[in-house]
């Protein structure tokens, strides 16, 4: 990877979807792939932090 090369300390983010009720198509869809690019980075020595950013009615918002 170009970037990584040219900033050797560099690091990935990945967010994962988080519902009050997931269904299985959701954490195919969404979550699976974070994941995915995270083991990529990882077998070529970058790391990847994944985190986590609730949905929904319930989740927290900016508008105060």
């Amino acid at each position: 990877m170009d970037l990584a090369k040219r900033y050797p300390h560099v690091m990935f983010f990945g967010g994962k979807l988080i519902w009050k009720r997931e269904s299985w198509w959701q954490r195919i869809l969404h979550n699976e792939t974070a994941y995915q690019v995270q083991r990529r980075l990882q077998w070529k020595g970058l790391p990847m932090t994944v985190i986590p950013l609730r949905t929904g009615a319930d989740a927290p918002s900016k508008r105060g």
